[in-house]
């Protein structure tokens, strides 16, 4: 009997609340706290992509706060599976408190994760969620894996999908001086062609990161090809120099 008292105890204190439970509970939190004024403003922010709660972000962090210490006790797949659920739901608030616990883990995530990225950057795919996950999230996995770099940089580039596009000429943004400087502009030259404002603001946008460690190389390759580049990546590039 003491025995079996003791097993329950050391059960009772391995108990976690299920994966539901937690979503569930976060969204409750966000319905409490929905404001029509700031939904209606921020869905107009965001070109109606996405509907709104009005939950701007500081309120949002607060509120997911509480929740990180249990997220971060999880195992990878059950993380995974948080920010799954949270990634179904419409509105952007969930996607971003998706982002807001995965922050929490970045330097405990492996290239095993690199996958999930990949198909994240897919859905309820726009900017924002692009311009964290790509610098933030996978960046780090590959930050001293050249090789690693070119792969998959190369494969995100050809396959004409516009978020995997920008995401590899962003994914190097916080490398500063590990930059892989040569693999940057030859995948900026690959796409300088495009007309696409998000490939073109996202070249200009890393070559002004990159030329904060390294000017002189951006000015060079600026003046070299700036016949090519359109003005909106030069007038980005050049913005610091």
């Amino acid at each position: 009997m003491e025995n079996a008292r003791k097993r329950n105890v050391r059960a009772r204190k391995t108990v976690r609340i299920p994966m539901p439970d937690l979503v569930k509970q976060i969204v409750s939190l966000f319905e409490q706290n929905a404001n029509a004024e700031n939904a209606a403003a921020m869905a107009a922010y965001m070109k109606n992509n996405f509907p709104f709660w009005g939950i701007k972000t500081d309120l949002r962090r607060s509120l997911v706060a509480p929740y990180v210490p249990l997220f971060k006790a999880m195992k990878p797949d059950e993380q995974q599976r948080i920010i799954t659920e949270f990634w179904k739901k419409p509105q952007r608030e969930c996607h971003q408190a998706a982002l807001d616990l995965s922050s929490k883990i970045v330097k405990k995530t492996d290239l095993s994760w690199l996958p999930f990225w990949e198909d994240k950057l897919m859905r309820n795919a726009w900017w924002d969620s692009v311009d964290y996950i790509a610098p933030s999230l996978i960046g780090p996995l590959l930050i001293d894996k050249p090789a690693l770099q070119e792969k998959y940089a190369w494969q995100w580039m050809e396959t004409g999908y516009l978020w995997k596009q920008r995401s590899a000429l962003i994914f190097q943004i916080k490398y500063r001086t590990k930059t892989n400087a040569q693999l940057l502009f030859d995948l900026i030259l690959s796409c300088a062609s495009s007309k696409e404002f998000f490939l073109r603001k996202g070249s200009g946008w890393a070559l002004r990161e990159y030329g904060k460690y390294a000017p002189l190389e951006v000015s060079q390759f600026v003046n070299e090809h700036k016949d090519v580049l359109s003005g909106l990546t030069v007038r980005e590039a050049v913005r610091n120099l």
